[in-house]
């Protein structure tokens, strides 16, 4: 640790010859951190990544596709050396020993001195028992696998800012849970899952998913039985597209703010739960990637003391930006750069009352997805509107709950770690969250998700041909609709105490608008 008086060495200098091994490197956050360590850390000793087959994919397969894809396009162009600093280790988490073959675990225990632990079940609603398997038991093999290694440096834990939503404050500090977190696994893990299903209630104790509790019960985990190791726990909000890196707006998950802007862009959603009083709280995924790294580097050239740093990731404390803001940049960007295909003119209504909610989504959202799926049926193609529909409503119920209550952090971690760096390191690992302009991010938010997750054309000759498209489809629903009221107008004018009824109410309206000037004058003197 260097003295007061010595100024602290650069975060690539520190990190010069480290290996560092990630669970979740595959993961949304993951890919943003592993891209972030191999082109900013130029002289990265080496980069081991804990992968899992999946389906019929090896993990060295997956591992490739992630590093060909368009997010490592810069890294491959400016450090092309680095991706030969990956190693692809194949495991998974839930099992004993990470599942790790001898080799591997022979390989990595002489090198690995920095752990980061990001893998977890990113689910709200998974059962008790896959939450805890994967969120706690996975972190418990991990903490096993790092007490193995021959020297360790820096162990970062990956949780949530959401950790104590249910009490809607949450300090610094590790909370505990009513029910110690070893005790519920293992009361749960001998229950059979119907019954575990009928004790989560009790358990949660105010909290709003499964999720939340197995991300609170790992913390109290760690701070019981991780002490020993040098610990930091790291709670980002909900992660967002890229601000900057390496470009402006990527994405590859659904989930958070892409996944509304994409069904309201695509003119699917028509209704929501959000209070348009509240802030938003996220984070973009590449400022998430520089601060992990920076607390990384914060843990190396300073080590630890009794009480275990944790670092908040979240942005309505410092640059709040509300619903009511969000949501009108949102139609404006969506105006301005439409996607190729539209169902609808792009439109939602903001509720917070559920059950107009659900009326409002069995008329807007069910009727016309099941007429849309018959007629899909009966032409003999494959029907799809209603299973889009079941996931954008079990999302819309996924954040209800972290729409409608707006939450406060303690930065004090957060102000410390960035005032900590040089000016060159807090322009290359840059998280500066107070200095991000919203309205310019969601505009690069609206047009990412039709660049990197639609892969739709964003040139100017496109973007003409798809207003063009959206002004016709406003068109054709304003005329709609002029016709709809047109005809409606006729049929109720058949009606003599209609017509009777029209004629008081325009008398009316008349004798306001003749008296109006008069009490405004009489008023005003």
């Amino acid at each position: 640790m260097a003295s007061p008086e010595e100024p602290l060495p650069g975060i690539a200098a520190t990190l010069a010859g480290a290996h560092v091994f990630i669970t979740g490197g595959t993961g949304f956050v993951g890919k943003a951190v592993v891209e972030k360590l191999l082109r900013g850390i130029p002289d990265l000793g080496g980069l081991y990544i804990l992968a899992r087959d999946k389906r019929q994919t090896t993990a060295r397969e997956r591992v490739d596709k992630i590093l060909n894809d368009t997010l490592f396009a810069r890294c491959r162009e400016e450090q092309p050396d680095s991706l030969r600093k990956v190693t692809v280790v194949r495991g998974d988490i839930e099992e004993p020993g990470l599942g790790l073959s001898e080799e591997d675990l022979h390989l990595m225990v002489d090198k690995v001195n920095v752990v980061i632990h990001s893998a977890a079940q990113v689910r709200f609603d998974p059962h008790i028992k896959e939450a805890l398997r994967s969120n706690l038991r996975g972190t418990q093999h991990v903490v096993e696998f790092a007490k193995k290694l021959h020297e360790v440096k820096a162990f970062i834990h990956v949780s949530t800012a959401f950790v104590n939503c249910h009490k809607l404050e949450t300090d610094e500090q590790v909370y505990r849970p009513e029910v110690p977190a070893q005790e519920v696994m293992d009361t749960v893990e001998w229950m059979d899952d119907d019954v575990s299903a009928k004790i989560t209630p009790n358990l949660l104790h105010g909290r709003p998913n499964t999720y939340i509790l197995s991300k609170g019960l790992t913390e109290q985990w760690l701070a019981d039985n991780a002490a020993d190791l040098p610990l930091a726990i790291y709670r980002p909000s909900i992660v967002s597209s890229t601000k900057a890196e390496p470009v402006e707006g990527w994405s590859d998950s659904l989930n958070g703010p892409m996944g509304l802007v994409l069904s309201t862009g695509k003119g699917l959603m028509r209704t929501t739960i959000m209070d348009m009083r509240i802030a938003v709280d996220i984070f973009p995924v590449d400022m998430c990637a520089n601060m992990l790294i920076a607390i990384i580097w914060k843990t190396i050239v300073e080590k630890p003391t009794d009480n275990i740093p944790i670092y908040h990731a979240t942005s309505s404390n410092i640059n709040p930006t509300r619903f009511c803001e969000f949501v009108p940049w949102i139609y404006e960007n969506i105006r301005k750069h439409p996607y190729d295909v539209i169902l609808a003119r792009p439109w939602v209504h903001l509720n917070v009352n559920f059950p107009i909610y659900y009326m409002e989504r069995f008329f807007l959202h069910l009727i016309p997805a099941y007429a849309y799926d018959a007629a899909m049926w009966l032409s003999g193609k494959k029907p799809r509107l209603v299973r889009i529909y079941k996931a954008i409503h079990a999302n819309t119920e996924d954040y209800a709950f972290f729409n409608l209550h707006e939450f406060k952090w303690q930065m004090d971690s957060y102000r410390s770690l960035l005032a900590s760096m040089c000016p060159e390191d807090r322009q290359t690992f840059d998280f500066d969250i107070g200095a991000v302009e919203w309205k310019t991010y969601w505009r690069n938010l609206v047009v990412g998700t039709k660049k990197y997750m639609l892969k739709e054309d964003v040139s100017d000759e496109n973007l003409a041909k798809c207003r063009k498209q959206y002004i016709t489809m406003r068109l054709r629903r304003f005329t709609w609709n002029f016709c709809l009221a047109l005809a409606a107008s006729r049929f109720l004018s058949r009606f003599k105490w209609i017509r009777q009824w029209w004629s008081q109410l325009m008398v009316v309206l008349q004798l306001s608008i003749q008296t109006f000037p008069i009490l405004a004058r009489i008023l005003l003197t």
